[in-house]
């Protein structure tokens, strides 16, 4: 801040006798109006553009606001997907921070970059399309409990939350809570861990937890 306030002032006192125009102009001013374009990017996000991945958040998708910043226009699909390294996923979104992290990564500079599931990306697109409507995906199964514990015995992860079927397996090791949270509850009905446990759950982790929804519960019991 000194730096950026003072040596304007210095370098405007050396150059053309005006110390306060330069602290005041090039100093001051430049530094509020760079404040000011940086948070207009994050209401501009919030405000103006679609939703086609998750709703519940003003968070937008605006292809403009991502042209000049260089991909933070796609704001909604980071708050779909807060840990994908990406904003724009599709290959001809203008996402030029993507495409410079995906070369450090072939590189070898960067590692570990965490890519959501296609299939959870489609899901939540196809929510989002179908929100607000009463319907049923025709691919879903219809587990009994024996059914889902069989299923575990041979290693999926599956849960039930108001009598829907989710597998968890891709979820597990990025569980907000643990790991072993969350695999000791699995095979099990966890509805009310889920909405009245120790930690409330948002409208995003709801939103989420639909995109792994596999199937419905067949049946009343409940365990």
């Amino acid at each position: 801040m000194g730096a950026g306030v003072v040596l304007p002032g210095v370098i405007a006192h050396a150059g053309w006798d005006d110390a306060v125009g330069g602290v005041l102009y090039a100093g001051f001013a430049r530094t509020v109006v760079g404040w000011m374009l940086t948070l207009s990017v994050n209401s501009l996000g919030h405000s103006l553009g679609t939703q086609p991945f998750v709703a519940g958040v003003t968070a937008t998708d605006n292809p403009w606001l991502a042209a000049v910043t260089l991909g933070e226009g796609y704001h909604n699909y980071h708050h779909a997907f807060p840990t994908d390294y990406r904003h724009g996923v599709d290959t001809c979104a203008v996402d030029m921070t993507k495409w410079v992290i995906w070369g450090f990564e072939k590189l070898g500079w960067a590692w570990d970059l965490h890519r959501a599931r296609p299939v959870d990306v489609d899901r939540c697109r196809k929510l989002q399309l179908r929100r607000g409507l009463d319907f049923r995906e025709t691919d879903w199964m219809v587990l009994s409990w024996e059914g889902i514990s069989r299923r575990v015995e041979q290693g999926c992860s599956l849960v039930v939350v108001d009598r829907a079927v989710y597998d968890v397996a891709g979820f597990v090791d990025v569980h907000p809570g643990g790991r072993a949270l969350l695999q000791r509850e699995i095979g099990k009905d966890v509805t009310a861990l889920f909405y009245d446990g120790s930690h409330v759950h948002s409208e995003f982790a709801r939103y989420s937890l639909q995109t792994m929804q596999v199937g419905v519960l067949q049946g009343k019991k409940v365990r």
